[in-house]
């Protein structure tokens, strides 16, 4: 487990192209890579990628983009924090729950959602609506938000 809300299962074993997942049967889960309510079984992973599972009522923000380093660097090359932090993807699973980033920007979600979807804001606070799910941002910085919300 990655904290209490991201079920994490890499490959231990050279040429393993499938592997055994066991998840907790008391809680809905979701498949990372497909956004699909996943069970405990048999599970792909491919070489470029490591199998993830987010436990409903979860809400994970992303970076838009995968920086390459989150220092400063004069390399046009390297992707810096500051190229991509104006931009956000934030993956409800269920109806999500509360979560802080380290910049202290908040995302309080509420409702009960009543299927998956997805919308796109640009705010520095303030709410997104998709799906029967509301999600409160408060941040000081301005950031175009992507709210995607993953459910049954």
């Amino acid at each position: 487990m990655l904290g209490d809300a991201l079920l994490v299962a890499p490959v231990l074993e050279a040429g393993v192209t499938r592997l055994e997942v066991d998840l907790p049967a008391t809680e809905d889960w979701w498949d990372w890579r497909t956004l699909e309510p996943a069970i405990s079984g048999p599970t792909d992973a491919p070489l470029e990628e490591i199998p993830v599972f987010a436990r409903g009522g979860t809400l994970v923000p992303t970076f838009a983009e995968i920086p390459d380093t989150l220092v400063p660097t004069d390399n046009p090359d390297v992707v810096t924090l500051e190229d991509v932090d104006n931009q956000r993807v934030v993956y409800v699973f269920g109806n999500g729950g509360p979560f802080v980033e380290a910049d202290g920007t908040r995302y309080r979600p509420s409702g009960e959602a009543t299927g998956s979807g997805e919308i796109t804001h640009t705010l520095d606070s303030g709410t997104l609506e998709v799906a029967g799910v509301t999600v409160q941002v408060t941040g000081s910085r301005e950031r175009t938000y992507t709210l995607v919300v993953v459910a049954d």
